[in-house]
């Protein structure tokens, strides 16, 4: 399951960058009205280009730990922020906020499973 749940996530994070990087302004000001649209702008962009960079390293198995601990910090990091910004989002019919803690849990036993032969 190892090369599965790697390539998962992969794919988790390149869909993630590809929505933070691609969604029209006026949507991403939407989101997050509690704050300034260029800094809701300019953190949806960094937070694009953060799981890309996520999404290449998982690719590549490339320091597959080290990745791991960004991953977590990351998805904890987003929770944690838009919880305090954008608490509405929590409500969500689609849940994407809840699906943070399955994904959480998929990390996790990615990171476990590095060192397991």
């Amino acid at each position: 399951l190892k090369p599965v749940i790697r390539l998962s996530l992969a794919a988790l994070w390149i869909g993630s960058a590809l929505a933070g990087l691609l969604t029209p302004p006026a949507q991403i000001y939407g989101l997050v009205p509690a704050l300034p649209e260029g800094a809701a702008l300019a953190l949806g962009r960094a937070g694009g280009l953060a799981d890309l960079m996520i999404a290449l390293a998982l690719l590549g198995n490339w320091r597959p730990k080290l990745w791991g601990v960004l991953q977590l910090a990351l998805v904890c990091g987003y929770t944690l922020g838009l919880s305090v910004i954008a608490p509405a989002l929590w409500t969500d019919p689609i849940g994407g906020m809840l699906k943070n803690l399955p994904i959480l849990a998929l990390i996790l036993s990615h990171i476990a499973l590095i060192e397991e032969r």
